[in-house]
């Protein structure tokens, strides 16, 4: 009862307000209220909606009719509507994230295997170093049975970070990043090589510290870690 009033008086705004920015404000959390609280789907989508009538731009708008739509299954709302967010936004990270779902509409809702390989590319493209975009699309593969495909991405992958150690050999985040890439070429040897440099080095990584810690391995100072042969091969 306490958020059908709240809607109900937000409603009661609306009919009186005319300055645009409040308008955008009351719609949205209007389009909140019935997103996660009452809910009611159709009502949040059209909130939302009324907001981009005011700023089609408006992210924080796009973003929950993005994840609406996705939630629901409308694959062509869903993607029509995360294009727009991809394109519009300026965090990497996010515009990564925002490819990657891409990508899944394409896999899952239209089962279209190419045009998602081609969405994973680009958030490949837009950041070769996410692990996200690394990680999503060796499971892409995986889910293909393309375990070729799986091993020349990762390995790809692998010699994007080991480029980045031959400039800066104490990079750990390079480290963290090959030990999750070992994990999943299935290379044990070189990931448990990958969290020793970690652990050696103060890393603070803490899947490399779990294994670490799992395997009761026993961190070497950093000399000792540096000049194992396993070691030697990642950098």
């Amino acid at each position: 009862a306490e958020w059908v009033e709240a809607a109900d008086a937000l409603i009661r705004r609306l009919r009186l307000e005319r300055d645009r920015e409040v308008l955008k404000d009351i719609l949205f959390k209007l389009g909140l209220i019935y997103a996660e609280q009452l809910p009611d789907t159709k009502r949040a989508v059209a909130a939302f909606a009324r907001v981009l009538q005011i700023d089609p731009d408006d992210r924080e708008a796009l973003a929950r009719l993005a994840d609406i739509h996705f939630e629901e299954w409308n694959w062509k709302e869903a993607y029509a509507v995360t294009a727009r967010l991809a394109e519009l936004e300026p965090v990497t990270e996010k515009k990564v994230g925002h490819l990657l779902r891409l990508a899944r509409i394409q896999e899952e809702g239209f089962k279209d295997q190419h045009r998602a390989t081609e969405a994973y590319r680009r958030a490949l493209a837009v950041a070769p170093h996410s692990l996200a975009a690394i990680g999503e699309f060796a499971r892409f593969y995986e889910r293909q049975s393309d375990t070729r495909s799986v091993h020349v991405h990762l390995d790809t992958s692998i010699t994007r970070f080991r480029a980045a150690l031959a400039q800066d050999p104490f990079d750990l985040a390079a480290y963290a990043a090959l030990f999750q890439i070992f994990g999943w070429r299935r290379d044990p040897d070189r990931a448990h090589a990958a969290a020793q440099i970690i652990g050696a080095l103060g890393g603070t990584d803490e899947r490399a510290l779990a294994y670490l810690h799992q395997i009761g391995s026993k961190i070497e100072v950093a000399g000792g870690a540096l000049s194992e042969p396993l070691v030697d091969d990642l950098l």
